[in-house]
C-alpha cells in the first residue's frame, strides 16, 4: 500500500497513486503532476507517489494518462471529494495531439513527431487509438474550502475494462493574492469573442484588447490587467484619442490599467525618439504606464538612462536582470526561439517545465509582468491550408503565437503557465523567504530546473513559507 502524503502546514497535496509494475497487459492507467507533457510513447509509471500543492483560491492541475494496447473508446470521470467541505466542480480536458514536422531550431532530431497540445474538454466516451495518452483534470479549490483531507475517485473507463485511482487531497489555510500580471494579443475579428477572452482569463494569460465600445469595455474589464490604448504608437498625433480612451477607463474605475505600447525592440539610436513617445504619453494622461520591449541591460545600459519616462520595460526573460526604478517595473518576455538545456520558452516542443518555470523566473526576476505577442496568429491571414503550430513566416519556434486553437480550444502550454502562475504567487506571499527556493529551481537564464519532483519539492517550501510568514 501507498504511503499517505502529509504536510505540516497549509496547502493541497495530491497524492497520486500510480501503476503497480504488475499491471496486466490491457489498458494501464496511472497519475502524474500537472508538470510534464506526456507524449505517445510514454510506458507506464512503476509504483510511486506524486504530489501537487497549491493555496486556497487556486486552480491546479494534474493529468491521467492512460496506455491503450488497442484502439478503444474512452471516458474519464472524476467523482465526488469525500471530505470535510466542497471543492469545485473538476473540469476534464482531453489532450489532443499535434504533429510537430521539425523540430524547433536548437532541439534534438527526436523532438519531432506528436506532442499533445490542445486541450478538448471531455464530456464522453471518445475512441483513442493503441498508443499513450493524456488528460488534463482541473481542480478549482474554493477561497473558503474547508481544512482537511479529501478523497477524490478518479474512474477510467477504457476497451471494456474499468480502472479507479484515487487522489488525496489535504487542504488548510493559505490565499496568496493573485499578483502576476499578463500583456497579450487575441485580435479575432474586429471585436475577439467573449468566450476565447474569458478561456484566456482562466488560465491567467490574459489579453490586453481595447474597444470604443462601452458594452465591450465593461465585458473586458473583469478578464484584463491592462488595456492596451488606441493611438499608442504615436502618442504625440494621437494625443485627443487617447485622452479619450483613458477617460471611459477613469469611468470605469480602470485607469491604472492603460497601457502605451510605444515601442517594440527598438535600436539602440532610436532610444531618444521612443523617449519622445513615452513622454508624450505620459501628457496626454499622466496616469497612462508607456511600455517597451527594450531590457536595462541593453545598448550598454542607456536603455535606463535615456528612457526616464518609460514606466513598464520588457526585455526577453534571457536579457532581463532584477531591475528597480522608482515609479517603473520591468515585465519578462518568454524566450523566442531559445534552445540550450535552459530558458523558459512557449514552444509545443520542449518540455512542459519550461512553460512553468516562467512564472519563476518572473518571480526571480522581480518582474510584475509577463508579455507575449500573440495567441491566434492562425487569424491573421495566414494559410488556412498550413498547420499553424508548425513554425512558418514570423515564428520562431513550434507553437509561437498559437496558444489558442481554431476551433476555441486552449493549449495544454496555458495550461502549465497557470501552474507556474500560481507558484509566482506564493513567492510573492512567502516574501523574503522565497528567494533561496528561487535560486534552487530558476537561479538563472540557462540554468533551469528539469525534475518534476525538485519542482514539486520547491513548489510545496514556497507555499510553507507563505503559509507561516
Amino acid at each position: 500500500m501507498t504511503a499517505p502524503c502529509s504536510f505540516r502546514v497549509a496547502l493541497l497535496a495530491l497524492c497520486l497513486a500510480a501503476v503497480p509494475a504488475s499491471a496486466q497487459a490491457g489498458p494501464q492507467a496511472w497519475l502524474l503532476p500537472g508538470i510534464e507533457k506526456v507524449r505517445d510513447d510514454a510506458r507506464p509509471r512503476a509504483s510511486a507517489r506524486l504530489a501537487a500543492v497549491a493555496a486556497r483560491g487556486e486552480v491546479r492541475g494534474f493529468q491521467v494518462a492512460l496506455r491503450l494496447p488497442d484502439a478503444a473508446r474512452v471516458t474519464v470521470r472524476i467523482g465526488a471529494a469525500d471530505g470535510p467541505g466542497t471543492l469545485g466542480r473538476p473540469v476534464v480536458y482531453h489532450q489532443a495531439t499535434v504533429d510537430v514536422r521539425r523540430p524547433s531550431e536548437g532541439r534534438p532530431p527526436a523532438y519531432a513527431g506528436s506532442w499533445p497540445d490542445v486541450l478538448r474538454r471531455h464530456a464522453g466516451a471518445i475512441t483513442l487509438p493503441a498508443g499513450t495518452h493524456a488528460f488534463w483534470i482541473d481542480i478549482p479549490i474554493p477561497a473558503d474550502a474547508a481544512a482537511g483531507t479529501y478523497r477524490i475517485p478518479v474512474t477510467v473507463r477504457a476497451g471494456g475494462r474499468v480502472r479507479t485511482l484515487r487522489a488525496r487531497v489535504e487542504v488548510v489555510a493559505a490565499a496568496p493574492e493573485r499578483r502576476l500580471r499578463t500583456h497579450t494579443s487575441l485580435r479575432w475579428g474586429s471585436f475577439p469573442p467573449v468566450s476565447a477572452i474569458k478561456t484566456l482569463a482562466r488560465f491567467r494569460f490574459r489579453p490586453s484588447e481595447w474597444t470604443d465600445r462601452e458594452s465591450g469595455l465593461r465585458q473586458l474589464l473583469p478578464h484584463q490587467d491592462v488595456f492596451s490604448l488606441p493611438g499608442e504608437s504615436n502618442p504625440a498625433a494621437n494625443r485627443s484619442q487617447l485622452r479619450r480612451a483613458m477617460a471611459r477607463l477613469r469611468a470605469l474605475g480602470a485607469d491604472r490599467r492603460g497601457v502605451a505600447y510605444v515601442a517594440d525592440e527598438p535600436a539602440c539610436n532610436d532610444l531618444a525618439a521612443v523617449e519622445q513617445k513615452a513622454a508624450a504619453a505620459i501628457a496626454a494622461d499622466g496616469a497612462i504606464r508607456p511600455l517597451v520591449t527594450i531590457g536595462p541591460r541593453a545598448c550598454d545600459g542607456a536603455a535606463g538612462a535615456v528612457l526616464r519616462s518609460a514606466r513598464i520595460f520588457v526585455p526577453t526573460e534571457r536579457d532581463a536582470r532584477p531591475f528597480s526604478r522608482d515609479g517603473s517595473e520591468q515585465w519578462i518576455y518568454p524566450n523566442n526561439g531559445a534552445a540550450g538545456p535552459g530558458y523558459v520558452t512557449l514552444a509545443i516542443d520542449d518540455p512542459g517545465s519550461r512553460q512553468v518555470l516562467i512564472g519563476w523566473r518572473a518571480a526571480a526576476l522581480g518582474a510584475t509582468g509577463v508579455l507575449y505577442w500573440n495567441t491566434e496568429i492562425w487569424s491573421r491571414g495566414s494559410d488556412p491550408r498550413r498547420e499553424p503550430w508548425n513554425a512558418g513566416v514570423g515564428q520562431q519556434y513550434n507553437g509561437d503565437g498559437v496558444l489558442l486553437y481554431p476551433d476555441g480550444s486552449p493549449s495544454l502550454r496555458l495550461a502549465l503557465f497557470r501552474e507556474g502562475a500560481a507558484d509566482y504567487d506564493l513567492a510573492a506571499c512567502a516574501g523574503p523567504g522565497a528567494a533561496s527556493i528561487l535560486r534552487r529551481i530558476a537561479p538563472s537564464s540557462r540554468d533551469i530546473e528539469s525534475s518534476p519532483a525538485r519542482i514539486l519539492t520547491a513548489r510545496r517550501d514556497l507555499l510553507l513559507a507563505c503559509a507561516t510568514r
